[in-house]
């Protein structure tokens, strides 16, 4: 799947996911030890933000990841900055260099992270809120071998991603991409 299509694709299924929280669960804890579910939003919010920005401006605002960006609506928060990377994402930027919160990467690998922030947290936000979401396996087969694309040296560390774990290879995709990413599914 290219790398536009998979973004487009996670972004939409993120969105479904993020539309079903209620706001009860917003202090609900997260597969993502560090978040609970407001604050997993507010990262999420603000990876996909990081991404337009890096993009069209060049720079990446570290701050976006200490401000309040879905306030009282994170669903229209989200889906804002959703919007936003959607139209940013266009096939020029797949060679250029995108700024991101990590370092400068060309775009088509700053696709692939912010594909695997949206699949990855929708999948947290998912098991935190007990929902059974409509997620499509052959993009979590995408996310997987995107992930495998990373050197581990780079994301096998705190604030990144954990040590991967145990899954089953009959285990559903996303189960799979969860415990190659740290996650214990």
């Amino acid at each position: 799947m290219d790398p536009i299509a998979a973004l487009n694709q996670s972004l939409d299924q993120t969105s479904a996911i993020v539309s079903a929280v209620t706001p009860e669960q917003l202090g609900d804890q997260t597969p993502c030890s560090e978040f609970d579910v407001r604050a997993l939003l507010n990262h999420l919010t603000g990876a996909i933000t990081a991404l337009t920005t890096g993009i069209t401006t060049g720079q990446t605002d570290l701050s976006l990841f200490t401000q309040d960006l879905i306030g009282d609506d994170p669903t229209a928060a989200f889906n804002t900055a959703a919007a936003a990377a959607k139209a940013a994402a266009t096939p020029a930027v797949l060679n250029e260099a995108v700024a991101m919160p990590f370092g400068t990467v060309p775009g088509a690998v700053a696709l692939s992270v912010a594909t695997l922030e949206a699949l990855q947290h929708g999948w947290d936000l998912a098991r935190a809120t007990g929902q059974t979401a409509a997620m499509d396996a052959a993009l979590a087969e995408t996310g997987i071998e995107m992930a495998k694309q990373f050197p581990e040296e780079l994301v096998r560390q705190p604030g990144v991603w954990g040590p991967a774990n145990e899954c089953s290879a009959s285990a559903p995709a996303y189960d799979q991409l969860a415990a190659f990413l740290g996650r214990q599914p």
